[in-house]
């Protein structure tokens, strides 16, 4: 199977995104892009486990990307958030 190389331009959204997740990856946080509010791909899988470099760039690199959400929980060392919203 022939092996194809993914880049992102330097500066773009994109190449931001991947630094962010590489980051928040070695804080051992699992970590998925997004477009809007909705997964960029499959994220059930990152439930279990969080994506490797590897992973991550080729992930990265689909268009439409405007984000990245961090799948909480035991696979992200037990991170949790709690919002709030003001009704008033």
């Amino acid at each position: 199977m022939a092996r194809t190389q993914t880049t992102c331009k330097a500066g773009s959204p994109s190449t931001r995104f991947l630094e962010a997740a590489l980051t928040y990856t070695a804080r051992r946080w699992s970590i998925i892009p997004v477009s809007g509010k909705r997964p960029v791909s499959l994220w059930k899988p990152f439930q279990a486990r969080p994506a490797d470099e590897k992973t991550l760039r080729r992930l990265f690199v689909k268009e439409g990307i405007t984000g990245l959400a961090v799948v909480l929980g035991r696979v992200s060392g037990g991170l949790a958030v709690r919002d709030d919203d003001d009704d008033k």
